[in-house]
């Protein structure tokens, strides 16, 4: 499961072309080991995130729950994908494979990065709300990667997915934005 078959093509047409031209087949491995952390250093970085004894790894933050920091979080090795960021509380978590799980913590470096999160607000339906909160975000100089609104009767619900600098900056545009006239309720999913 962690060579993948264009890998095992490449190798052969390598090897067969080495041993077409009378040279002596190189060997070359198919993919990096995983190295061990070593004894007194139990988190490496990568990226953003430590993975707890494993170097070199690629890691992916998870899309159905958009961990940021300082979010608990955990790791799960794919296959051939690296290791899947999840927030501790994400419902998918229970799902997965527990031999598979890998502790996981935030990097040093991680504070200074953007992470796109998920935000619900419900309030009362008018015509400039929508224009309101995204006014919000850009005082605030919040990129808007995803905005939806659904309105029934005098009732407007609104999903945004912003990126942010960490949960200091979530609370203080949720705060802002939970404070205004025709809001009722401003979360993070």
């Amino acid at each position: 499961g962690e060579v993948t078959p264009r890998q095992v093509q490449a190798a052969l047409r390598e090897e067969s072309g080495a041993a077409g031209m009378g040279a002596a087949p190189e060997k070359t491995p198919l993919h990096a080991p995983i190295s061990p952390a070593r004894p007194g250093q139990d988190l490496r970085r990568r990226g953003d995130v430590l993975v707890v004894g494993v170097d070199k790894l690629l890691t992916v933050l998870a899309k159905c729950c958009k961990p940021a920091p300082p979010d608990p979080i955990i790791g799960f090795v794919t296959r051939g994908r690296g290791v899947t960021v999840h927030r501790q509380r994400c419902p998918n978590v229970a799902q997965l494979s527990a031999e598979r799980l890998i502790a996981a913590e935030w990097g040093s470096d991680a504070a200074q990065g953007r992470f796109p999160v998920d935000v619900e607000v419900d309030g009362t339906s008018h015509p400039s709300l929508m224009r309101d909160i995204l006014d919000v975000f850009s005082r605030e100089k919040v990129r808007v990667a995803a905005a939806t609104s659904q309105a029934r009767d005098l009732e407007a619900r609104m999903f945004f997915t912003i990126e942010v600098n960490g949960l200091d900056q979530i609370r203080r545009l949720l705060a802002v934005i939970g404070e205004m006239p025709a809001v009722t309720s401003a979360r993070r999913l």
